[in-house]
């Protein structure tokens, strides 16, 4: 199980919507809580389930549903990918219907490797949607290792996932 340890003093001041100044550790287990379905779960440091997430299809899904501990639907994710580039799109679930009139609530990128080699680096957009104000993250990680670093817009280490 991977550990995720946030830097909360690092925080960037203009994504407080998206922020806790509570320092905590999260736990990810790769399993579903559901049978034959492809998630999986992430508990507090109290041992409490915080989010799920599954796909209830295939492995091969182009979408997978972030819930909270209930297991009521918080955001659709879905997959895209265009020739060599991947990307997620999220949409915020709002009485049981995913909001995509709104347009997509965050964006993750992924950059191009080439021949496969080096670091994975993904670019988030928190606050695609326009109502709220614009955030960006980026995370770096090496293939094969399991510790990943997220770092704000100015660069600074704001989690790392061990």
């Amino acid at each position: 199980m991977a550990k995720i340890h946030p830097k909360t003093s690092m925080i960037d001041s203009s994504c407080h919507e998206y922020s806790s100044s509570e320092r905590e550790v999260f736990t990810v287990w790769m399993k579903s809580l559901v049978i034959s379905s492809n998630g999986c779960t992430v508990f507090n440091s109290k041992g409490d389930i915080v989010f799920r997430v599954d796909n209830y299809q295939t492995r091969r899904s182009t979408e997978i549903l972030l819930m909270d501990y209930n297991g009521q639907v918080l955001f659709s994710i879905k997959r895209k990918k265009l020739l060599i580039f991947r990307s997620w799109e999220g949409y915020k679930c709002v009485n049981s219907k995913f909001d995509e009139e709104e347009g997509e609530w965050f964006k993750v990128k992924r950059e191009c490797r080439i021949a496969g080699r080096g670091m994975i680096t993904c670019h988030v957009i928190l606050g695609c949607n326009k109502t709220i104000g614009n955030c960006s993250y980026k995370i770096v990680g090496l293939p094969g290792k399991q510790t990943v670093k997220i770092t704000d817009r100015a660069g600074r280490v704001i989690a790392e996932v061990s």
